[in-house]
């Protein structure tokens, strides 16, 4: 706006700017004198030799005191300087610094964290399976923790047996008995290595108590509903039929559930197999014909034998099991190397996979304790009640041993042979009566 001698506009910001100025000459003046006050307390807390201490001004100009330690998370004390509350809260600073331990990366020379620590670093380590270092440095990291402090010259098998029997009560006798295996594989380790086998001439594992021999290590038996068992839980047929009358084909959970329960897939091949692993592979009948048919042709994600490695499978693919890929392929969640895609058409994280499943048979009606795993214990416990042999089971599953397939074998065969025994007694009985 400007007037009739036209200099009240001009004069209006003249007055601004020496506003501002003034201002700005004050905070500066308030600034010099906050450094002044700072370098006063400073000073004055050195004299009364107060450890920890720093002053300075932030962004807003105003007087902040830390207290600072190394190994240690920063405290900033709230009361006015060189007060009887600055010096109370000081106090209780202090303390806080003397009860917090210091830096828990720090490892001392000759501790079992320092072997931990070593062993995690080696070649040997390195060389295995990358799913196998992680479980091993998992469990070994939390051992570490709770029994890093100890000497490893004064290791014995009591000590051991307190970190087993630690996992064990906390009702995991599974994972107790895995890190009982881990820190054994560290021992054995530090005695081959010739710079460390010094400091692990004696064995604390001798002696220890065997898994058969320590009741808190046997596995949990389960029960619910009438049923019970150990480990996985096997899905019924009915769960089964519950689970694929939920999910219809041409869904992730339909094509995930399809590959464990026709081919008896493990969570984590089902996670890794794709159209890619389809072939044709020439077969003979028992007549003698000969055929083509396509196969699943993929080695197993789970390494076993020594050196570990995976097992090679070749497995026929049933019309049904053809059904639900093309169901799968037709709504374009299967991409050229995955039958199972997430929602962006990438393959599911080792993690994710499992979860997510466990999270489809919840939906589906199933009980919180059905698994995927249970899933192809269902395809085991079907096929040994149809009259396969061990070979055939072996073959399918990719165990390389008869262990797991004789005892399918033998659960499904006890109803038959009961029936037959009961069969024989009747008949004797009922023979004698009518003599």
């Amino acid at each position: 706006m400007v007037t009739n001698n036209g200099y009240l506009f001009w004069d209006t910001i003249v007055v601004e700017k020496r506003s501002r100025k003034n201002q700005t000459v004050k905070m500066k003046k308030d600034k010099k004198t906050l450094r002044g006050e700072s370098e006063r307390i400073q000073s004055a807390l050195r004299v009364n030799k107060m450890q920890y201490l720093r002053t300075f001004l932030d962004r807003h100009g105003k007087l902040r005191i830390q207290m600072r330690k190394k190994g240690h998370k920063p405290i900033y004390l709230k009361a006015e300087p060189l007060t009887p509350e600055f010096y109370k809260e000081y106090g209780e600073a202090v303390g806080q610094f003397h009860s917090i331990p210091v830096d828990e990366t720090k490892t001392h020379f000759g501790s079992f964290s320092w072997l931990i620590q070593k062993y995690l670093a080696s070649s040997t380590l390195k060389a295995l399976d990358a799913h196998t270092q992680n479980n091993r440095r998992r469990a070994l990291l939390k051992i570490e923790k709770n029994w890093g402090h100890l000497r490893v010259k004064d290791i014995d098998r009591y000590d051991i047996q307190r970190i087993r029997d630690q996992k064990a009560d906390e009702g995991y006798p599974a994972q107790a008995i895995n890190i009982t295996k881990f820190m054994r594989y560290a021992w054995k380790w530090a005695q081959r290595d010739p710079d460390l086998q010094s400091y692990f001439r004696h064995n604390p594992f001798d002696g220890l108590p065997s898994v058969k021999d320590d009741p808190k290590l046997r596995q949990i038996v389960h029960r619910c509903g009438g049923k019970q068992w150990t480990g996985h839980y096997t899905w019924t047929r009915k769960d089964c039929q519950m689970f694929f009358d939920y999910w219809e084909p041409g869904t992730r959970p339909h094509i995930c559930g399809s590959l464990m329960y026709w081919l008896g897939l493990r969570i984590g091949d089902a996670r890794l197999v794709g159209p890619r692993h389809i072939d044709q592979v020439r077969m003979t009948t028992a007549q003698g014909e000969v055929y083509f048919p396509d196969c699943l042709v993929f080695t197993t994600s789970k390494k076993i034998g020594n050196p570990p490695k995976g097992v090679d499978l070749c497995l026929e693919i049933p019309a049904q099991l053809q059904t639900a890929i093309d169901s799968a392929t037709a709504t374009k969640i299967v991409s050229l190397d995955h039958f199972v895609t997430n929602s962006f058409g990438k393959p599911y994280s080792e993690k994710s996979l499992p979860q997510n499943f466990s999270k489809w048979a919840s939906q589906a009606g199933l009980p919180d304790y059905a698994t995927a795993h249970g899933l192809r214990k269902a395809l085991a416990t079907q096929m040994a009640e149809a009259g396969s042999s061990s070979n055939e089971l072996k073959a399918v599953f990719g165990w390389t041993n008869s262990v797991m397939a004789d005892l399918y074998t033998r659960e499904a065969e006890q109803p038959r042979m009961a029936a037959a025994g009961i069969s024989h007694i009747i008949k004797e009985r009922t023979g004698n009566k009518g003599g």
